[in-house]
């Protein structure tokens, strides 16, 4: 099972440029199980909107102050800019993929 992480950042923010292509989410709370099985991000203004940017996560860390939040670095990739097909929380959806 894989899974695409939509995520509400108005304005890029708490997004962090690295470089060519490549970008760091803020922190976002989901379980270590959930943050290992994050293929996809896409990064949303507001819910009922598309996704301006997202892409194919490259890896994923903890929060070093143990707040059981993640990080995502991701590859920024056109297909990414795509409406959440699963049910919102606040400000996070988890969209889960049975491959098969």
């Amino acid at each position: 099972m894989s899974i695409s992480l939509h995520v509400i950042c108005p304005n890029g923010h708490n997004l962090r440029h690295l470089g060519e292509f490549v970008y760091e989410t803020g922190r976002w709370l989901v379980s270590e199980e959930t943050a290992r099985q994050v293929t996809r991000v896409h990064i949303h203004e507001k819910q009922k909107l598309p996704a301006y940017q997202g892409g194919n996560v490259i890896s994923w860390r903890a929060d070093p102050e143990g707040t059981g939040r993640y990080y995502f670095t991701y590859r920024a990739t056109e297909d990414a800019r795509i409406p959440c097909s699963g049910g919102w929380g606040q400000e996070l959806a988890i969209v889960r993929h049975v491959e098969g």
